[in-house]
């Protein structure tokens, strides 16, 4: 018989025998059992020490028989003695056993009882530091933090105090332990900059004396992460999910920044028990390292260590035959551990997948947080803007309570939809808030400008003389009525005489051509003789769009395009009667059920509501698969099963919706409301039939819900526009399973290789049928069916996440009903947008980028009077003259004057990008790279030539610049 198979014989004979109470039995069954597995890790040593253990067990076994439980405590002692030899190398290894308290933002209960979990969790943590002096706590989340200084202030006070002993281990290096899939990455950002200043304003912590990001119950981690991360001053990750992969290792991002990654296959929070060690072998066989971390206490509605686990861990301290076992901070073990820096691999990737189906629950919540990620940078660069241009006042706290609103809401439960009802709907209040904060900013900046531009040179009239009744019109103050949109400006006239004159600001870093709309309130135009001029006296044709309606005003919804925003900028027009011209460029109902542009060319198949041609004017080439359709919707169910919010079940149907839709009927006063009316303003549409924007909308019911598709093109642009009403009425149910709602895109490509966008970047996956992230865009890219030049298909999104790609299709789930925790997630009525980008060639991210922006970012338009004023009817503040380069951000920096700018690069080329800014800052002006936290780097390339700032930015890197002198 082989020693292993002795020594399991012994082992299982003295197991048989009634256990003592002083837990001597345990401990040498224990011991020996981890010498036998311990000894593995030494293969020339192996057999010695396996034969130590078989010596050991035996004599424990040859005692027991002679003496019983009397001499027990002298069999274990000769036992250990026998493997002294083995305890000396197993005391080399250490376990660096870490208390934690993972506390659940709003999961299933109220923020109320987080709060109070907070304050016991952290009561109980104080008091047991008391009673054990070698006892060390972390705790990760700036949220409870904040929570326990504004509601509980002597529970931060005691946190302040365990902090300064050196005995709380502060591991917030993010707002909260949000999803990293789906936010941005400038809300990564801003995750590092609010929390690591709210540590140093707050507890007294210096920017570098937190460098771990722990996210322990993250459901997935974006390959972008560590770039981010490092030029935060992070450089120590620490996360569970999702499990697989290796324990440790260097991970880099796309530009080769680096975090060292920690992935805790034992779980966040677990029990001292001598089970940690089998963790710790299986760690050191595949790392060859001697420093290991443990995280212990209770988890999800905190708790934390408790008495029990402190006194294992003393307990097994003492056992001689087994690791080091030491009361610890994550800071000690990854100290450790960097010294090995070089055994460590790397690992280039992201770090997925689980729990797919979070990013497609809870749809309204993704809806808003993309709302919110768009409106807070927009407002804080039209903020900047309007300071430069009008003395409008940088409200920085409004826009850091914003920031930290939207931040909370990026919760792993929240985001992902993994929460009960009652979270989401406080959501749902916290988004108004930040809404509302960055949104009213916004609205004034915009007006305070609008009043200061010189609109009298622009419409070639006289400003009102004096401020008698007669000076404006009877349309003044309406609108104000129109539906709550996120972030849009409001509609209210400001009545001036002659015309309407308004403002279309462009806040994004490129110039844009868009169609926009206006209402005209009060105003007896015919509707065939609307013009609209810009300040060259250029002018267009106005379309007619529809109608709105409020008591005895009227008004009349027209479109047209305004072309060459500026960059950052705006273009001044006018909007009276007179003879239009005929379009330059036109989008038209070419026949029935046929929309053509310039561009495009696009047939819909009536019956079935999708496309059935998709043709280039350009090539002649027809991106549908010839006798397929495209952009169809699917009804799909998920079978019955559990955690429906987290996971995907097994599909029991598909069933394509390719029959039973219909025309819209543009007289149904039912059908024919447009979506823009809020109880006392009713507005009604006018069939889209050009010449600025043409669309065919058909319309179907299924069972109680109902679902109205629009196609659309515009005049000028090359891409699709699709839109959705939806009114869901479908529910899930332990019985009937989870209703989904697709959409599938046929592409007539081979080869087909998919990319999506992730935060700051992109990715390409090859997951046949798997549901995957994106933020903004997704893309399908191959060769042309029967030829080998490459083209392919962008999918833009207005606020949706889960997209899945096989062959030469891609989908997007759209809706979702899943039935826990929250039993009624999806009910009610939904607007989505999304758009196609047909592009010959292959794929070029700047370009997709570059579209998703003004999808998601519609230019503002801002009614305004006549008016003189130091501002010329057309200007552009700040400009990216690099194309592959992004702008994320520009804003007043945190603590000074200076402008602050955030560019990223997207094709994999080292760029010395250049910005062109007007007015932000003076010419020549000092530039400064700096950090997330804004610190200036000690080497830095940043200059201003002139108004272009020159910065380096490596291949699929990141870089952070300061402008100006700092005040």
């Amino acid at each position: 018989m082989s020693i292993e198979n002795c020594l399991k014989s012994v082992l299982k004979r003295i197991a048989s025998l009634e256990q003592e109470p002083a837990g001597l039995l345990e401990r040498i069954r224990t011991e020996i059992g981890f010498a036998r597995a311990f000894s593995a890790l030494f293969p020339n040593r192996q057999a010695a020490w396996e034969s130590l253990s078989l010596q050991a067990a035996e004599a424990v076994e040859k005692r027991l028989a002679s003496e019983g439980f009397v001499g027990l405590a002298q069999a274990v002692s000769e036992a250990e003695d026998l493997m002294a030899p083995i305890g000396q190398a197993a005391k080399e290894h250490v376990i660096h056993c870490c208390g934690h308290a993972h506390i659940d933002m709003n999961w299933t209960w109220p923020w109320l009882e987080t709060i109070a979990m907070s304050h016991d969790t952290f009561l109980t943590v104080d008091r047991l530091m008391d009673a054990f002096p070698g006892f060390k706590f972390a705790q990760n989340q700036i949220t409870v933090y904040e929570a326990m200084e504004r509601y509980c202030p002597e529970i931060f006070e005691t946190i302040r105090r365990r902090i300064e002993e050196g005995r709380w281990d502060c591991t917030a290096s993010m707002w909260t332990e949000g999803d990293k899939n789906m936010a941005s990455g400038e809300s990564l950002c801003r995750h590092i900059l609010y929390s690591k200043r709210y540590l140093k304003e707050r507890l007294g912590l210096p920017y570098d004396a937190v460098n771990l990001d722990w996210a322990g119950d993250t459901f997935g981690h974006a390959w972008t992460l560590p770039a981010i991360l490092s030029r935060g001053g992070v450089t120590r990750y620490y996360h569970m999910r999702p499990g697989r992969g290796p324990w440790l290792t260097r991970w880099q991002a796309p530009d080769g920044s680096e975090v060292l990654e920690f992935n805790d296959k034992g779980g966040y929070g677990g029990a001292v028990t001598p089970q940690m060690a089998h963790l710790m072998l299986d760690y050191a066989k595949e790392t060859g390292l001697k420093d290991f971390l443990f995280i212990y206490g209770v988890v999800d509605h905190g708790g934390g260590p408790t008495r029990q686990h402190l006194l294992s861990a003393e307990k097994l301290s003492g056992w001689p035959i087994f690791p080091t076992v030491r009361l610890s901070t994550t800071g000690d073990y990854f100290t450790a551990v960097e010294k090995c820096r070089d055994r460590i691999p790397i690992h280039r990737g992201e770090i997925n997948f689980i729990f797919e189906g979070c990013y497609t629950s809870q749809s309204k919540v993704k809806r808003v947080n993309r709302a919110a990620e768009t409106l807070l940078p927009e407002s804080e660069a039209v903020c900047l803007i309007a300071g430069v241009a009008a003395g409008f006042p940088y409200p920085a706290e409004a826009f850091r309570r914003a920031w930290k609103l939207a931040l909370f809401n990026q919760f792993h439960d929240i985001l992902a939809g993994s929460s009960g009802h009652e979270a989401m709907e406080q959501a749902e209040a916290r988004f108004q808030e930040a809404e509302a904060l960055a949104g009213s900013a916004r609205m004034r900046a915009l007006r305070g400008m609008a009043s200061r531009i010189d609109t009298a040179a622009a419409t070639g009239l006289e400003p009102p003389a004096g401020k008698d009744r007669n000076a404006f019109s009877d349309s003044i103050g309406f609108g104000a009525g129109d539906i709550r949109i996120p972030g849009r400006m409001p509609t209210v006239s400001m009545g001036a005489v002659e015309c309407e004159p308004v403002v279309v600001f462009n806040a994004l870093p490129f110039p844009r051509s868009e169609t926009v709309t206006v209402k005209l309130w009060n105003r007896m135009m015919d509707p065939g003789l609307i013009v609209v001029r810009d300040h060259t006296g250029k002018e267009v044709a106005a379309q007619v769009a529809g109608s709105s309606a409020y008591s005895e005003h009227r008004s009349v919804n027209i479109l047209f395009p305004a072309r060459e925003i500026p960059a950052m900028g705006y273009r001044t027009y006018s909007i009276s009667e007179g003879s239009p011209p005929s379009p330059e460029q036109s989008a038209a109902l070419a026949a029935p059920g046929v929309l053509e542009n310039d561009f495009l060319r696009v047939e819909v198949d009536i019956p079935s509501g999708a496309i059935r041609h998709l043709i280039d004017k350009a090539t002649g080439y027809d991106y549908a698969p010839e006798g397929r359709l495209m952009a169809f919707l699917e009804m799909c169910r998920e079978v019955p099963h559990a955690m429906t919010s987290w996971d995907i079940g097994a599909f029991d149907e598909a069933i394509p919706l390719l029959s039973g839709w219909q025309m819209v009927d543009e007289a149904s006063a039912q059908d024919n409301l447009d979506g823009d009316s809020l109880g006392m303003v009713v507005s009604r549409r006018v069939s889209a039939t050009g010449p600025h924007r043409a669309a065919i909308r058909v319309l179907r019911r299924r069972g109680d819900s109902r679902i109205s598709i629009e196609t659309a093109l515009s005049a000028g642009s090359p891409t699709v526009e699709i839109t959705l009403h939806i009114r869901w009425r479908e529910i899930g149910t332990p019985e009937t399973g989870v209703p989904n709602l697709r959409m599938a895109l046929p592409v007539n490509i081979q080869n087909a290789r998919a990319a999506y966008e992730i935060p700051f970047g992109h990715i390409t996956r090859d997951l046949p049928g798997q549901e995957v992230p994106a933020l903004r865009w997704a893309d399908l890219t191959g060769s042309r069916t029967g030829g080998q030049e490459e083209c392919g298909l962008t999918l833009l999104n207005d606020g949706k996440h889960g997209h899945s790609a096989s062959g030469d299709t891609l989908r997007l789930t759209l809706l979702r009903s899943s039935y826990d925790p929250d039993p009624l997630p999806e009910i009610g009525s939904h607007t989505i947008r999304l758009k196609l980008c047909p592009h010959a060639g292959p794929l070029k991210v700047w370009e997709a980028d570059r579209a998703a922006s003004a999808f998601n970012q519609p230019p503002a338009v801002v009614t305004t009077d006549i008016h003189a004023g130091p501002l010329p009817p057309l200007k552009s503040f700040a400009e990216t003259l690099t194309p592959n380069i992004v702008l994320a951000a520009i804003k007043r920096a945190e603590d000074t004057g200076q402008v602050l700018l955030r560019l990223y690069e997207t094709e994999g080329a080292d760029t010395e990008a250049r910005i062109r800014l007007t007015g932000l800052a003076r010419p020549g002006a000092a530039a400064v790279e700096c950090d997330l936290l804004e610190r200036p780097l000690s080497r830095s390339a940043a200059r201003m030539e002139g108004d272009i700032l020159y910065v380096p930015v490596s291949a699929f890197g990141l870089a952070s610049v300061l402008i100006g002198e700092a005040r």
